[in-house]
C-alpha cells in the first residue's frame, strides 16, 4: 500500500496539530473537528455525512491509544457504523523517573502543573501511590487541556483552575499565560 492508496478514503483528524503531521506525511485530511473530544468527532463526522443516521453501513478505522475512553466507538456503534478500534500508541511512566526529584520540584519550586490528558493525571497518581492529589499537590495551579481531562482532574482530588475553551496545547499555554499575568 502506498500513500496514494489513502485518496481514496475519507480522514479525519481529532487536532490540527495531528491534521499538521498528516499533510507533512502527504495524507489528506477531509475534516477538523472544532472540538478535539470524543463527542466533538462524532459530531463532525455525522455532520460530514449528513447525519447520524448516515453512519449506518460505514466502515471506520479508529487508530488511538491502547488505553482511551470507549465513547467514540460505541457512538459510532451505536449509529450502525463497523468500528475497528486499533492501537497505534500507549502512555508508559519512564523507567529512570527520579521520584524524589520529582517531588521536590512539585512540592515548591512549581507553580503549576499542566495536564495534556486522563492517563497524565492518572500516571502521576500511581507514582505517588495515591487516588488523592490534592495532598500531593495542594499549593500549585491546576491546568487542563479540555472537559475531559479536568474531569479526571477531579476524580483524583484536584481542583482545575486553568482551562481552556479550545482544547489544544496552544491555547492550553495561552490560558496558563493569561492566568499569571492576572
Amino acid at each position: 500500500m502506498k500513500i496514494e492508496d489513502l485518496d481514496e478514503i475519507r480522514v479525519c483528524a481529532i487536532g490540527q496539530r495531528t491534521a499538521d503531521k498528516l499533510h507533512e506525511a502527504h495524507v489528506h485530511v477531509d475534516i477538523v473537528p472544532s472540538q478535539s473530544t470524543a463527542e466533538g468527532v462524532f459530531a463532525t463526522l455525522s455532520e460530514f455525512v449528513g447525519g447520524a443516521e448516515r453512519l449506518r453501513g460505514l466502515n471506520i478505522l479508529l487508530p488511538r491509544a491502547l488505553v482511551g475512553r470507549e465513547h467514540l466507538p460505541k457512538a459510532l456503534e451505536d449509529a450502525g457504523a463497523r468500528v475497528d478500534v486499533v492501537p497505534a500508541y500507549q502512555t508508559v511512566l519512564p523507567e529512570d523517573l527520579d521520584r524524589g526529584k520529582l517531588s521536590a520540584m512539585l512540592a515548591g519550586s512549581g507553580d503549576c502543573i499542566a495536564f495534556t490528558s486522563p492517563s497524565t493525571i492518572k500516571n502521576l497518581a500511581k507514582l505517588f501511590d495515591t487516588h488523592d492529589l490534592g495532598r500531593v499537590l495542594p499549593s500549585l495551579a491546576i491546568a487542563c487541556i479540555g472537559s475531559v481531562t479536568a474531569a479526571t482532574a477531579d476524580e483524583y482530588g484536584l481542583r482545575v483552575d486553568i482551562q481552556p475553551t479550545t482544547f489544544t496545547s496552544a491555547d492550553l499555554a495561552q490560558s496558563i499565560a493569561d492566568y499569571f499575568s492576572k
